[in-house]
Order: structure tokens, then C-alpha cells, then sequence
């Protein structure tokens, strides 16, 4: 991203034809090499399923024995009893906002723009492209991409909180958007195609299918259509209708494969990993010690 804007403003200084040259090594750099590629196609996958499986293990065993670990002092005691009084959903939402409101600002920062370009929009021709595949689910650079996410992910939380529960909320969020960001990367790798990607949408999109997947005929209610119902899995397959369509035709305003990412991880989940979830919680009861 930083080569191009530069590209962009020495175009003004050069001619034609040494601005061609300028584009063509630009794309060259953002073109993996041979010797590259098993890192850049091994490496995602396992650090897409270390985050899944860490953060499932993780937020399971520190909610289920987390009152264990506060009976030593009676100002702990109090706070867990206000944060656990609070709504799950409320309290996923609103970390997710607060994550995602600081890394839209640091946007603006201008000595950040490097670092920001590097780690916080995924791209598999990019340095740090491992990681950038979880901090680019909190990244945005406009405000009406931020607000729109945010907003459904808002309208999706109270309902998807109650099927999922307090302790996977997150894990599946987070889960959702790595899986989702190694879709796209491996599609990018497939078209050649290396533009960064941002946002939390396929996260959001693997929120969104498993709500409808436990309720497929409750009315959804669109942002510029308020007075239209239509059911929830009609919306559903026309969204992914589009994306699909996007894919195929290379439409570059949305991270297609990232959309389709979210709603294969949680079909899976549903299918396959919540059994593996179910039986991770029955494990860490019998071997961690009860909470008081």
C-alpha cells in the first residue's frame, strides 16, 4: 500500500513510460516469490488454527473458573459480580467498538501509516502477513465502513450471544474473522490478485449466518428499507448470491472471499466444531479444580 501511494505521487514528475516502469515494479513487489510460497500457503492455515483453538481454550477455561481466582480479595469479588451482571452481548459489542474505534483513528495518524499499512490490512505479498490476518478484522479506514459494520454487528449480538452463550462469543469472533482472512488469502493467491484487505465483515458475516441458521424465517430489516421484512435466510442467500457473483467477477469495492469466509467457518461450526467445543468444556471440568 505504501509502494503504490508513492507510485501515485511520483506520476506527476515522470513520464509515461518511467511511470509504467514504476507500476510494474510495484506489482512485482507485492508478487510472492517461488521460494516463498510454502511459507506464505503453510504458515496462514497454522496460525488460522491456533487462534481458533487458543481462543476457544482460552475464554472456556478462564470464564469457568475465573471466580476461583478472585476469592483472595474482596475488590475483585465485587468487580466480577458488576462485569458478570452485565449483558454478554453488551460486553462483547462493546470491546469490539472500543478495538475497532482506536485502530480507525490510529488511520490518521500520519507516523503510524507505515505501520499500519503493514500489520492492520491482509495481504499475503505484505511483511507480517500472518498476524495482519487478525488485526486487519479491526481495521477501517472509512467511517461509513466502520459505522455499518458496527451497526449490524450491533443488531446481530443480543440473539447470536444467547445461541452461542457468555464464553464463546468472542472466540467465535475472533475465530470467524482469521478463518475468513484465510479464505481470502488463499483466493488472493488463486486470481494473483495481492490488494489489501480490512475489515471486519467476514467476521461479522459468520455472526449473521448463525443467527439465521437457528432462526432461517425471522424478518430482517434493511438500513435503507426499514419498512421491508424479508426472511432471514432469503437474505442471507441473495448476500451470498452477490458475493459469489463478486468473486467470480472480480469486483474489488468488497473483500468477497472474506464474506463467503465468515459464512463457510460458522456452517462448520455448527456442524463440526461445536461438538469439539461441547467436549473441550466437559474436559476442563473434570480437570481444573471447581470455582468456589
Amino acid at each position: 500500500m505504501i509502494t503504490l501511494w508513492r507510485v501515485s505521487v511520483q506520476c506527476r514528475k515522470f513520464n509515461v513510460k518511467k511511470v509504467s516502469r514504476l507500476v510494474y515494479v510495484t506489482a512485482r513487489a507485492y508478487t510472492p516469490g517461488k521460494s516463498s510460497e510454502r511459507r506464505i500457503r503453510r504458515h496462514p492455515l497454522l496460525f488460522t488454527t491456533a487462534v481458533c483453538a487458543g481462543s476457544f481454550c482460552v475464554s472456556i477455561i478462564s470464564y469457568q473458573h475465573a471466580r476461583a481466582w478472585v476469592q483472595h480479595s474482596n475488590t475483585l469479588k465485587k468487580l466480577y459480580r458488576w462485569w458478570d451482571g452485565v449483558a454478554g452481548h453488551q460486553k462483547a459489542f462493546f470491546g469490539i467498538l472500543v478495538v475497532n474505534s482506536l485502530v480507525f483513528c490510529l488511520w490518521y495518524i500520519p507516523p503510524m501509516h507505515r505501520f499500519m499499512a503493514r500489520y492492520f490490512q491482509s495481504s499475503p505479498g505484505m511483511k507480517g502477513s500472518d498476524v495482519s490476518m487478525l488485526l486487519s478484522c479491526f481495521s477501517h479506514r472509512e467511517f461509513w465502513h466502520i459505522g455499518i459494520n458496527m451497526f449490524v454487528l450491533w443488531s446481530f449480538m443480543p440473539p447470536f450471544e444467547k445461541i452461542l452463550g457468555k464464553d464463546l462469543t468472542v472466540p467465535f469472533f475472533l475465530s470467524a474473522g482469521v478463518f475468513s482472512s484465510l479464505i481470502s488469502h488463499y483466493s488472493a493467491l488463486m486470481s494473483r490478485d495481492f490488494t489489501p484487505s480490512r475489515g471486519a465483515s467476514g467476521a461479522i458475516m459468520g455472526v449473521i449466518t448463525t443467527v439465521v441458521i437457528h432462526h432461517p424465517h425471522v424478518g430482517l430489516f434493511f438500513i435503507f428499507f426499514p419498512f421491508v421484512s424479508i426472511p432471514a435466510i432469503w437474505a442471507l442467500g441473495g448476500v451470498v448470491t452477490l458475493d459469489i457473483i463478486g468473486l467470480i467477477q472480480r469486483w474489488r469495492m468488497f473483500d468477497h472471499a472474506a464474506h463467503l469466509g465468515g459464512v463457510l467457518f460458522a456452517l462448520l461450526y455448527d456442524k463440526v466444531f461445536s461438538g469439539w467445543v461441547v467436549n473441550l468444556k466437559k474436559a476442563t471440568k473434570k480437570l481444573l479444580p471447581p470455582s468456589r
